[in-house]
């Protein structure tokens, strides 16, 4: 049983407006962050756990694609994915089996799920735990799907894995757009928030903003800004 933490919280038609409106803001901001054209990659990370950096990179991905936009939510956490189990997907093959070769994974294709009413959004689980999560990230087979999967997509999210534990993302640095930092209100550490910033910009990678989620709003706020708050760019 995961802790309510781990799980994914989706948004949906009770959803309050403020919330919803939020993610089309950071929707908004983030395609005047990444102007180019062609697939823009945004990798989701944090700091430490249980910020929401799973729940930001669901429901961004799912708003980008309700705008028609192709959108593939890639699941690059390897070591502690709940996507699977938040989103009541079947079947265990993912981006981990990808890497490794196995067998009926070679083509990345075959292992896209769908979630009911986003047509346009396309999900590859991390797969099976490997035991060397940050040499498959780092492989060359990483690099050969991304490039594929840019053919394919307007968009590629990237549900990564918090940067103070791990330093799996950091490898994919020169084929991603930008990192959006999820920051939880009264629990991320400033200082540790500072060095996962430095982390990022020390490989000459692209802090994008920030997204801050839980924090407690005044009434005041409540109508506009809901339970997260949109991109808080550099």
């Amino acid at each position: 049983m995961k802790e309510e933490n781990d799980l994914i919280n989706i948004i949906n038609e009770n959803t309050p407006f403020g919330v919803k409106e939020a993610y089309r803001l950071l929707r908004a901001n983030i395609q005047f962050l990444c102007p180019h054209e062609g697939c823009k990659v945004i990798c989701m990370t944090s700091s430490v756990a249980h910020e929401g950096k799973s729940s930001v990179s669901f429901n961004l991905a799912s708003v980008i694609a309700g705008g028609s936009a192709r959108v593939l939510l890639l699941d690059a956490d390897l070591r502690a994915s709940h996507m699977q189990e938040s989103l009541g997907i079947k079947g265990r093959e993912g981006l981990s089996d990808i890497l490794a070769g196995m067998e009926g994974c070679e083509d990345y294709r075959d292992l896209i799920k769908k979630v009911d009413g986003c047509p346009n959004l396309d999900i590859i689980l991390s797969g099976k735990m490997p035991p060397n999560p940050s040499e498959l990230l780092a492989s060359e087979r990483m690099v050969k799907l991304l490039e594929e999967c840019k053919k394919n997509y307007d968009y590629i999210i990237v549900d990564g894995t918090p940067l103070c534990i791990v330093s799996d993302m950091l490898v994919l640095s020169p084929y991603i757009d930008g990192f959006i930092l999820v920051v939880r209100a009264e629990m991320t550490d400033k200082r540790i928030l500072n060095n996962s910033v430095s982390m990022v910009k020390k490989i000459n990678g692209k802090v994008l903003g920030f997204v801050l989620t839980r924090k407690k709003q005044k009434k005041s706020e409540k109508y506009y800004y809901g339970s997260y708050n949109s991109l808080y760019s550099k």
